[in-house]
């Protein structure tokens, strides 16, 4: 009988102090469900943009986005999750007519001296986000 009730405790310590972390935030990223936010596995550069790769339900998405000065909060980060908000760059400009022609493309002029290509069946869209300056992820204030 000792041995349930010091179990008992034990565990319901435990309890506490692990809400107390997820209400701080710190097991935040373990307890999101990805179906509902876009988990970054991957931040690459090239000149002056960031390409940042995401996963969400099993679709890969690389998104575009210049560099700008990083703020000391709200950092884009590794297996971060993040609920982007995101428009295509090539469809979304795209009518119908040029659709055909854009298949056979594989990388696009961004400026002057960048080129960023698509990668392969894994990645057929570049992708801009609203919420996404440089790598600073820009909260909604609702």
């Amino acid at each position: 009988m000792k041995f349930f009730i010091v179990s008992f405790v034990i565990i319901s310590l435990f309890t506490a102090e692990y809400k107390n972390k997820l209400q701080r935030g710190k097991y935040k990223d373990k307890v999101l469900n990805d179906t509902c936010c876009y988990r970054v596995y991957k931040i690459d550069s090239i000149n002056n943009y960031y390409l940042i790769y995401s996963k969400k339900n099993d679709r890969i998405y690389k998104i575009v986005s210049q560099k700008e000065k990083k703020l000391k909060s709200g950092i884009i980060k590794l297996k971060g999750c993040y609920k982007f908000v995101l428009r295509s760059m090539i469809y979304d400009n795209a009518d119908k007519n040029s659709i055909l022609k854009l298949s056979q493309v594989t990388c696009f002029d961004i400026s002057e001296t960048t080129s960023i290509c698509l990668e392969g069946d894994s990645i057929r869209d570049l992708y801009l986000a609203e919420n996404i300056r440089g790598l600073n992820f820009i909260r909604n204030k609702k």
